[in-house]
């Protein structure tokens, strides 16, 4: 018997640690703001609008804040990034884990002089600097490497990379420009020129590129020909940054807002302190990360979770920490967090009705486990996740209710919530 079971969990050691090894959520959009002495750089907003993350243990050291970041395309673990503080500037990567926690921040040895823009291909990082193309190994050494000059273009200001091909936006006194740079045959040609362009991004599918303009406008630009094949008129500010998702569709932000097209009529996101830029996660994997904020007793409840929920992991658990000692907590999970079908209700929902004001009930509450807590105030339920390939992509969200008379009538306080995406 215990020779089964050792073997059992030789053969899932693998999946699992790929899959702690990757934990940028799926279809995460990497918000890099302003930020200040005490508060996040770094944001995660949900493609869907369906929740925002404050990434956990941030560096608070590099002050000024960066300036561009890059979400790794062959992986969900690391983001990249550009930083230019009074010392250690240059090229940063960021590796994340579960419950959106950076896990190491690494000086790398791609770049050791501040840049003005980052983006990450699947072999190279590349930046700019002072009209500089420039590009390194993305795996880094020992020994601190010079970049290899691809070229130089005056007034570059952003990129755009699917390798083999780079594209290069510059802006001369409002007149853009994007050059198309061959990365094999180290050759480049002119797609076209444009008018007030400051952002720039390659749709996954390719043959086509996105401009985010001074105006506010968003252009979709044919590769081949250069041609404005649409220009959409978004009502903001200029475009920071603009961004594709895997799924072809467009992100794009101004100095405050984040917009997505998948998500009509309102911001996916708002910064309290300024947006630089953003980068989109693209890579499917297993991910679990708390959204939203509780209330009363409950802002101070903190989630645990063992591993990642990949398919077949026996072991997956919610886990409460922080809660009330020697009392008990509610866990409400669910499958959907804009709507409460168990409920009948759009989500989040003010629980202020029920008496419990300044609450929210950010999950659908299909199923209520009652937990008890011990002397720490934890607990944790078993929620083991069966191989079934039919549950690949399916998402689970929870949170908790904890005690506190404080919280009116009801006596119960909201946490965070969590989601579960399930690879």
């Amino acid at each position: 018997m215990n020779h089964h079971c050792n073997l059992r969990a030789l053969t899932l050691v693998p999946a699992l640690a790929t899959a702690l090894a990757a934990q940028i959520p799926t279809d995460a959009i990497v918000v890099l703001e302003t930020g200040t002495v005490t508060g996040q750089n770094y944001t995660y907003v949900d493609l869907l609008g369906r929740g925002v993350t404050p990434v956990l243990g941030q560096n608070f050291l590099l002050q000024p804040p960066p300036l561009s970041v890059a979400v790794d395309p062959t992986g969900a673990r690391d983001f990249y990034f550009q930083a230019n503080p009074s010392s250690l500037a240059g090229t940063w990567r960021s590796s994340t884990g579960l419950l959106g926690s950076i896990t190491q921040t690494q000086w790398g040895s791609w770049l050791r002089t501040a840049g003005d823009r980052v983006e990450v291909g699947s072999t190279r990082v590349f930046t700019l600097r002072g009209g500089a193309v420039e590009a390194i190994a993305k795996v880094p050494t020992a020994t601190i490497l010079p970049p290899t000059l691809l070229f130089t273009l005056p007034g570059a200001i952003d990129l755009a990379v699917a390798e083999p091909f780079l594209y290069v936006l510059a802006d001369n006194l409002g007149t853009s420009v994007v050059i198309e740079y061959d990365l094999t045959a180290a050759t480049q040609r002119t797609v076209g020129t444009y008018f007030g362009a400051r952002s720039i991004a390659l749709s996954p599918f390719g043959g086509e590129l996105a401009l985010g303009l001074i105006s506010g406008d968003l252009q979709r630009i044919d590769i081949t020909n250069g041609a404005v094949t649409a220009t959409t008129q978004t009502g903001l500010g200029s475009l920071v940054a603009v961004g594709y998702s895997r799924l072809g569709t467009l992100v794009w932000a101004d100095g405050n807002q984040l917009w997505s097209e998948l998500v009509q009529g309102t911001p996916i996101y708002i910064s309290a302190t300024g947006i630089r830029d953003f980068g989109v996660a693209s890579w499917l994997v297993a991910t679990a990360t708390p959204f939203g904020r509780g209330c009363a007793r409950g802002a101070t409840v903190t989630w645990s979770v063992p591993s990642a929920p990949s398919l077949g992991n026996a072991a997956f658990a919610l886990g409460l920490r922080n809660g009330v000692p020697t009392s008990f907590a509610v866990l409400a999970t669910g499958t959907d967090r804009l709507l409460g079908p168990s409920i009948g209700l759009p989500l989040p929902l003010d629980l202020q009705g029920i008496g419990a004001p300044g609450c929210l009930l950010l999950v659908d509450p299909a199923v209520l486990t009652l937990r008890t807590t011990n002397v720490f105030g934890e607990t944790d339920q078993p929620l083991p996740i069966p191989w079934s390939p039919s549950l690949a992509g399916l998402e689970i969200v929870a949170q908790w209710l904890v005690p506190d008379p404080l919280v009116g009538p009801l006596g119960l306080a909201t946490s965070s919530g969590l989601a579960a995406a399930l690879r």
